[in-house]
């Protein structure tokens, strides 16, 4: 888990971690030198549950940014899987269970799911995020407006964050280092796909990157296209973009 500045939201995500129903789990919660009380309340938590042993908290000094604090987890981490948890969004128990029984029936790399959409503290019962779940059709929309893959819903191989040196910290794609890692990986043959469920509630929220800073993220997002998709390629995506 990367953190910043999600005092209000982080016991929640928090709760959902130690309540999946598969329990070999270990969580490593990187605090990007949040300036709120994220990292006591973390530290409240884990004291309070008794979770020493699953869960650790690494701190911060200097921000490093969101793919920066977790290309850090993934260096503390020692499992086959990684598994993105993003402190202000919500998962249901049987997301890591049901994840890793996929990848390991379909042999994929990183798998992400669906996602119920959610604002600031209320749940909402008629928003929803699909994406495709084909190996073929996700790489065919990595250049589309849309990212294909949920970010947050993702599970991933550790030994291909491994051979691709994690997230990309490039300052460029600050806000899309994950669609960056969706290209890389099926630049490497490494295959993607998403479960055909609801496996998480999807926070969307005033101060988020996804609230508070589209144009910026779009910008980012055109810039990972242009350089894995080829200016030409890109040409003929245009009107998305602009749509």
């Amino acid at each position: 888990m990367a953190c910043k500045n999600a005092d209000p939201y982080v016991v929640d995500s928090l709760s959902s971690f130690i309540s999946q129903a598969h329990q070999n789990l270990n969580m490593i919660v990187v605090d990007d030198a949040s300036s709120d009380l994220s990292a006591e309340k973390i530290l409240d938590f884990i004291k309070l549950h008794g979770v020493e042993d699953r869960i650790k908290l690494i701190r911060l000094t200097a921000s490093l940014g969101c793919a920066g604090a977790r290309n850090v987890g993934i260096r503390h981490a020692n499992g086959d899987y990684v598994a993105v948890w993003d402190s202000d969004d919500i998962y249901m128990e049987n997301r890591i269970s049901n994840t890793i029984d996929f990848m390991e029936y379909s042999c994929i790399d990183a798998c992400g799911t669906w996602a119920n959409l959610m604002n600031n503290f209320e749940y909402t019962q008629d928003k929803y995020v699909y994406a495709p779940c084909d190996h073929d059709e996700i790489v065919w929309r990595l250049p589309s407006k849309l990212n294909p893959m949920i970010d947050p819903s993702c599970i991933i191989r550790k030994k291909c964050l491994d051979v691709l040196r994690g997230w990309s910290e490039d300052d460029n794609i600050r806000l899309s280092p994950d669609l960056d890692l969706w290209f890389r990986m099926a630049k490497a043959n490494m295959r993607l796909g998403n479960i055909g469920d609801f496996l998480m509630w999807y926070r969307i929220r005033p101060t988020s990157n996804t609230g508070s800073k589209k144009d910026e993220m779009i910008k980012h997002h055109v810039e990972v296209v242009r350089r894995h998709y080829g200016k030409v390629e890109l040409k003929r995506h245009e009107s998305i973009y602009k749509g």
